[in-house]
């Protein structure tokens, strides 16, 4: 939901976005002959891939390496109420990502390559997670991470009407502690958009009735500060915990100055501000029961949206000025609690789950 939330403002803001790497819009994976084509993968087979595979490329992050991966297209999560089943076609260390905001997919952009011990493309059928069809991408991390760190600046320039973006880019570090690894992230989603020049208002009969000199400028900004914790134990139990907290400012202006032909000249000016906030709490824990394993996850989104809009027509004539002014105070979230268990029944694999979801505006 959250996400659909943000791509209204992105479409409402004319936004055009370059994000520091290859975004979610494209991950439709780039074909290169220096790769070698990977094995035909079938029901009990899987094609595996190694860090020497992907050299060349020096990739940074696990996710640049899987981008090369041939023949394999990355499937987002459908974003819905709830969790539901798996649709992400991204595994990490066989598990799906319980993260709404962004995925498996988001969490491999934060994983050194050097920490990838190889990566399997295996048929789903074969997983016996629920949800999954097709061709799998499953990320082997090393169960022995160095502590490593890294980042990106990715500065903006667009040629006219918009500011520049200076803050554009991302920053991790990911160590281990006893029992404990985490991953420290700060990354800015950020865009901007802009136009201007005449327009031009024509009536039935084709004649000029006013022209119009607009200038439209907004900008996008959405810093995610976030730590992911992993449990490994004790047994053969494992946990997961994200923490994430996004202060986000969007404001827009539109100004324009209107010739009438019937000399009723006249100037307006719009402008919005919304400045508000995300948060996002999800974990998840899974341990051996009876025949099985039971797996309890629970997840609470969180987006604060404040909106403001002002809008002024002034007039050369003289007369008063009129306008209006819209405030909305808006408060988003979503609870999701659910639980998993699966177990083995000869050659089935067999899995119960529940699940609750609360939503309120």
């Amino acid at each position: 939901m959250r996400e659909l939330r943000k791509l209204r403002i992105r479409l409402l803001a004319g936004i055009a976005f370059a994000l520091p790497s290859a975004g979610l819009a494209q991950e439709t994976t780039p074909t290169d002959p220096a790769v070698a084509a990977p094995p035909v993968v079938t029901e009990g087979t899987k094609g595996v891939f190694t860090p020497a595979d992907f050299a060349r490329f020096a990739p940074r992050t696990a996710y640049d390496m899987l981008v090369q991966v041939p023949g394999f297209t990355i499937r987002s999560a459908v974003i819905e109420r709830g969790l539901g089943q798996a649709s992400e076609n991204v595994l990490i260390n066989g598990q799906r990502s319980t993260n709404k905001s962004g995925g498996a997919i988001d969490e491999l952009r934060r994983v050194p390559a050097a920490d990838v011990e190889r990566i399997e493309i295996v048929e789903a059928a074969s997983l016996g997670i629920a949800g999954l069809t097709g061709q799998v991408a499953n990320v082997v991390v090393k169960a022995e991470r160095k502590s490593s760190g890294q980042f990106e600046w990715a500065p903006n320039w667009r040629a006219h009407f918009t500011k520049p973006q200076w803050f554009g880019g991302s920053i991790s570090y990911t160590g281990k502690q006893g029992p404990v690894d985490y991953t420290l992230s700060l990354r800015n989603d950020f865009g901007r958009g802009g136009f201007g020049g005449p327009i031009e208002i024509f009536d039935a009969a084709g004649t000029r009735t006013e022209l119009r000199d607009e200038v439209y400028r907004t900008q996008f900004e959405h810093p995610i500060l976030q730590g992911k914790f992993g449990l490994d134990g004790p047994g053969s139990s494992v946990g997961n915990l994200t923490l994430a907290y996004g202060p986000y400012w969007n404001p827009e202006h539109i100004r324009d100055r209107r010739s009438r032909a019937d000399g009723d000249h006249r100037s307006r000016d719009i402008k919005t501000k919304l400045s508000g906030y995300t948060t996002e709490i999800n974990g998840d824990y899974q341990f051996a029961l009876g025949p099985g394993r039971l797996k309890l996850i629970g997840l609470r989104e969180f987006d604060h949206e404040p909106l403001v809009t002002t809008q002024v027509l002034s007039f050369d004539s003289g007369a008063p000025s009129t306008g209006m002014r819209l405030s909305r105070d808006s408060r988003i979230g979503e609870l999701i609690g659910r639980a998993e268990y699966g177990w083995k029944s000869g050659p089935n694999d067999w899995q119960l789950s529940l699940e609750r979801a609360y939503n309120y505006l």
